[in-house]
């Protein structure tokens, strides 16, 4: 009776000490938690929160990644803000996360306008896209991964697309490499005359080329861009105030060309003449008023350029070049007879 007893007691003890060690993992998991606070209009993914082993901190995904715990997402109907680490529902004023670098800049006004989400950060790219927040390096300057470096080299230097390197004495390779260009190497610059910079896609026998940087594709005509980007040229410089570009002057462009003035349309793009009654000066170039007023013909009454100039005359003033001056204004009226 007493083995009995004493038997079925450790058999008691053995089940109860049994369950105890079962639990332990459990116990252990439990005392582990996700670190921090779920924003506002977001939750936990399912299970994230179960089976810890350790504490861990929370943090937002897109999309439920089985492996990681503590994950959390913004409710439906809700956009998450990197720059606020926020959920906030979808209409808000949203801007371009980050900063652009020195020496660069957007691409137009498009880039920070319309955001419908707030997780877009600013980048380099080569060419305009309907994507938001893109830059762009100014003129003479180019991308190396980090920053927007130039290519303006000190006396005795030149850019071939990778860095400032000594001018060589004697002849050379002419030109410039594209911003994303890149010469080939070695005996392609070792000339006998000077040589222009040219595009291969292979290095070649002939000397002084260059191919795009991997992953840029050549345009055909001056760059290095994006496969699948769509480039758009365009007549670059400043079109000086009350100048206009004749008709046409800026479409089917096949490459960047600086705006240039001209009498008279000659057919090549980008040019511009000075409105009626303004003149170009070539030293600045500008289209500057004709001194006492536009070249236009009166009526009875007279004109009221720069002043009254007859009030009982038909009159016209003509502004003709004068070596001395400039211009000369010449005020012909013709007084009816009485």
């Amino acid at each position: 009776m007493y083995l009995r007893t004493f038997a079925l007691s450790t058999l008691v003890l053995l089940m109860f000490f049994g369950v105890f060690l079962s639990l332990v993992p459990t116990m252990h998991a439990q005392t582990a938690t996700c670190v921090g606070t779920v924003p506002q209009n977001a939750h936990i993914y399912p299970g994230d929160d179960q089976g810890l082993t350790q504490n861990t901190a929370l943090g937002y995904r897109v999309y439920n990644e089985p492996s990681i715990k503590c994950d959390y997402t913004c409710n439906d109907g809700y956009i998450w803000d990197a720059a606020t680490w926020t959920c906030n529902p979808p209409g808000g004023v949203y801007t371009c996360a980050g900063s652009i670098p020195s020496n660069a800049s957007m691409w137009d006004a498009e880039e920070t306008t319309d955001l419908n989400f707030a997780t877009s950060w600013a980048e380099h790219t080569v060419a305009d896209t309907p994507v938001k927040c893109q830059f762009r390096c100014n003129e003479s300057f180019y991308w190396n991964g980090s920053s927007c470096q130039s290519t303006t080299c000190s006396a005795g230097f030149f850019w071939n697309g990778n860095g400032c390197f000594p001018v060589p004495t004697g002849p050379r390779c002419t030109g410039s490499v594209p911003e994303n260009g890149i010469m080939f190497t070695g005996i392609d610059n070792t000339v006998s005359v000077d040589t222009p910079i040219t595009y291969s896609a292979y290095d070649t026998d002939t000397k002084c080329q260059f191919s795009c940087k991997e992953g840029y594709d050549w345009d055909g005509v001056s760059r290095c861009v994006i496969p699948g980007n769509v480039v758009t040229y365009s007549c670059t410089g400043n079109l000086p105030e009350n100048a206009e570009g004749y008709g046409g002057d800026t479409t089917g462009l096949i490459a960047d060309n600086s705006w240039v003035y001209t009498s008279s349309n000659t057919g090549r793009s980008c040019e511009f003449f000075c409105k009626t009654g303004y003149r170009h000066m070539a030293s600045s170039n500008t289209c500057e008023l004709i001194p006492g007023g536009t070249a236009t013909t009166g009526t009875t009454g007279g004109t009221t350029s720069g002043g009254l100039i007859n009030p009982n005359a038909c009159s016209f003033r003509i502004s003709i070049p004068n070596a001395a001056s400039g211009f000369v204004d010449i005020i012909m009226s013709m007084i009816p007879w009485r």
